[in-house]
């Protein structure tokens, strides 16, 4: 056989060549950020290489100027040879939350952009894309309940990056995501009627003006950054999604937007204006400025107060807490104020009213999950044997009449069967948002002559973390098996290290599932589809009163089959009427239940 000698001289050459190879590649300069020139300024980013498909990222962009204390927010100045740096997160509003957001100011209307796949950007000095190659533009506003939160909590370009990756299944493509900062807890929402004297007759709801003030900006300048202000959607999670509900509430965000998502929003709101000011009044007393000898005494008061004393204190009404002490509270319903109110200018009518005018006429998908309380319950049951869980639930039920917990036992029976943590976290669920759907859409579109011609979709996330220890919560140590508050939008966002984050190492990583993926990836289409198409049906979903005998019956999208398989999403009818045909038995008004914020 013959045999080849090892050839020194000649594998020297092709390492030489090599290095000269690596050399020059070294020697190159790394790619110019990404630049967009507008109207009033070029911005200039940050390449997302570790997202795939890359993204270009901008952060930190003013939208509005600096906002004067408990006044209406205005559009920035506008300078034609400005240079921004867009590439740091821009400090927080001001909020109850140091320990979270550290870095916070009053100065804090500034907003991130995503776009994905980058390759989509213009090139520096070249002009915007034309109407054809625009992306669909999702609008994001955080959740915190309106008291705190910011656009860091998210990597939008990791969304961004998720959805533009979906392209190959046909299910995704090409998007903007743009994530506003807007004021929060007494900064953005204090109400009195010193305030309401001082700005002719109404006050209140300034990060509700902030987010508007935000639309405008998009509509303005999102096609250069590749987006089409044609398909721009809204949308946001807990109280994100009742900021978007907030802005179908009045008339002046029509045309700002072509679709609305609400996740996990809620429809509480008060109109009555005496009662917003009575308990805000009450917070201007707590601070010492309710002494004041006239209105504008009482508001230079406020007004002069350092940021510090606004920072941690929330307002007693505006505390959540409630929502995690079901059902113990009995029947009435928590009764929570509202942070956003009917002020007249932006939230002019409540939200079903709203919906039945066509103030805002878009089509509106309603999200929630089926046990949203998961992300931090108080009554932890996972330990109890069957006899405990029945003594709980008849203790925390004992506002509810003799025989209302032997009833309610009798129709979670399945869940209890499972665990008692499951059948918890239903009733909360079905108590506090699943119920409450149908209502708020029979209102909307149930009522005779309703002008609204847009549709109406109610979308239910059902599907539990797949691997099996769960999903780690806000409550450091405990870990949901179940379809928590937020699940969805982690999934669909890919976030799947949001709590590891949020919760600053206290919770652990989580490993995604196969299936957790393809519940993100059928929630994102969904999403998607809508975006991309605003007049046109998402596949698969039907509106809410596409069903025979509407509004006795409804139609519910159902994603998920209450396991960790997620299981092909589909169209319910009557989903858990059961359940809250019992809760109206008990006479009890389930859209009294809704989280104030």
């Amino acid at each position: 056989m013959a045999t080849r000698d090892f050839d020194s001289r000649a594998l020297a050459a092709r390492v030489a060549a090599l290095a000269l190879v690596c050399a020059a590649v070294a020697a190159q300069p790394p790619p110019p950020p990404p630049t967009v020139q507008t109207p009033c300024g070029t911005y200039e980013g940050v390449w997302r290489n570790d997202t795939t498909p890359a993204t270009a990222h901008f952060l930190g962009v003013r939208f509005a100027a600096a906002p004067a204390r408990w006044r209406h927010s205005a559009a920035p100045a506008c300078d034609p040879s400005a240079y921004f740096v867009a590439r740091v997160q821009a400090p927080a509003c001001v909020q109850d939350s140091q320990e979270r957001e550290p870095l916070q100011q009053e100065d804090c209307l500034f907003l991130n952009i995503a776009v994905a796949p980058a390759a989509q950007l213009p090139a520096p000095g070249a002009p915007p894309p034309g109407a054809g190659a625009l992306a669909p533009v999702l609008v994001f506003w955080h959740g915190g309940d309106l008291t705190f939160g910011s656009p860091s909590w998210y990597d939008e370009a990791v969304a961004a990056a998720a959805f533009a990756g979906d392209a190959a299944a046909g299910t995704g493509g090409p998007v903007v995501i743009v994530s506003p900062a807007y004021r929060l807890n007494v900064v953005g929402y204090l109400a009195t009627a010193d305030l309401a004297a001082e700005q002719g007759g109404t006050a209140g709801n300034y990060g509700l003006g902030d987010q508007l003030a935000a639309l405008r900006w998009v509509q303005a300048n999102v096609g250069f950054f590749a987006g089409d202000a044609t398909r721009v959607t809204i949308s946001g999670q807990s109280s994100g999604g009742t900021s978007v509900y907030g802005l179908l509430s009045g008339a002046g965000s029509r045309g700002l937007f072509a679709a609305a998502i609400s996740i996990s929003g809620s429809e509480n709101s008060s109109f009555v204006p005496a009662r917003k000011f009575a308990q805000d009044a009450a917070f201007v007393a707590s601070v010492g400025c309710g002494s004041g000898a006239t209105s504008a005494a009482r508001v230079a008061c406020m007004r002069d107060l350092p940021v510090g004393a606004l920072a941690n204190d929330t307002p007693p009404p505006w505390d959540n807490s409630p929502v995690q002490e079901l059902p113990a509270v009995g029947p009435a319903g928590f009764g929570l104020p509202a942070i956003i109110y009917g002020d007249g200018l932006l939230a002019q009518l409540p939200l079903a009213a709203a919906l039945r005018a066509g103030l805002v006429d878009v089509p509106l998908l309603m999200m929630h999950t089926a046990q949203e309380l998961e992300m931090q319950p108080t009554w932890d049951v996972r330990a109890l044997s069957p006899a405990q869980w029945a003594a709980s639930l008849a203790g925390n039920m004992s506002a509810w009449g003799a025989a209302a917990a032997a009833d309610v036992a009798a129709a979670y029976e399945f869940e209890s069967s499972i665990s008692p943590q499951l059948a918890m976290s239903s009733i909360a669920a079905d108590l506090m948002t699943t119920c409450a759907m149908p209502g708020l859409v029979a209102d909307a579109l149930g009522a005779p002559g309703a002008a609204r011609t847009a549709p109406i979709y109610a979308l239910m996330g059902n599907a539990w973390p797949g691997a099996s220890a769960g999903y780690p919560t806000f409550t450091v140590g405990y870990s949901t098996r179940y379809s928590m508050h937020m699940f969805d939008l982690i999934a669909a966002w890919r976030q799947w290290d949001f709590m590891a984050r949020f919760t600053n190492g206290s919770q652990p990583e989580y490993a995604p599932t196969p299936g957790d993926e393809a519940y993100g990836a059928a929630t994102r289409a969904t999403w998607y589809a809508l975006m991309s198409e605003p007049g046109k049906a998402p596949p698969g979903l039907l509106p809410v009163n596409a069903v025979p005998g509407f509004p006795a019956h409804y139609n519910m999208f159902v994603q998920g089959n209450g396991s960790a398989t997620p299981g092909v999403g589909a169209n319910v009818v009557d989903w858990r009427k059961d359940k809250c045909d019992l809760w109206a038995a008990l006479a009890v008004d389930v859209r009294a239940f809704w989280w104030s914020n």
